[in-house]
């Protein structure tokens, strides 16, 4: 498996808490294109300098909190497994019901815009490298 992770050249580099880290195994397949590793290392920059992170964590806390909230009116609510055929009132059967309905319906709409905005922001630091002399 660590060797499949290696190949893979996504996810190599990351920029998180003002520091950019790049796998050993990206500088060595970028071994000798100084050029590259600079335009790696922009991008990751660009993504510091434009809050992806912050934005991110807001966007993800955003999610969880509408989960949150959706589930704890599922699990308050004694009525909720009623319409699935259930003659009990039980908090589990509440969680199960209401965590198929959410990933099968809700979740989609949320993660379509969570991914969206995830490859805006790859675009933004794409431009941002690309601003800074690091089109290729």
């Amino acid at each position: 498996m660590e060797e499949n992770y290696a190949k893979d050249m996504h996810s190599q580099a990351h920029a998180s808490l003002g520091r950019i880290c790049l796998s050993s195994s990206l500088i060595e397949a970028h071994k000798g294109k100084d050029e590259e590793i600079l335009a790696i290392i922009c991008h990751e920059l660009g993504h510091s300098k434009l809050n992806h992170l912050l934005k991110n964590l807001i966007y993800d806390t955003g999610y969880m909190l509408i989960y949150g909230f959706l589930l704890q009116w599922a699990l308050s609510e004694p009525e909720f497994e009623r319409p699935y055929g259930s003659k009990y009132d039980s908090q589990v059967l509440n969680f199960g019901i209401f965590t198929f309905a959410f990933i099968s319906s809700i979740d989609t709409f949320l993660r379509i815009g969570l991914n969206a905005n995830s490859r805006k922001h790859e675009y933004e630091a794409d431009k941002f490298a690309a601003d800074h002399g690091y089109r290729d």
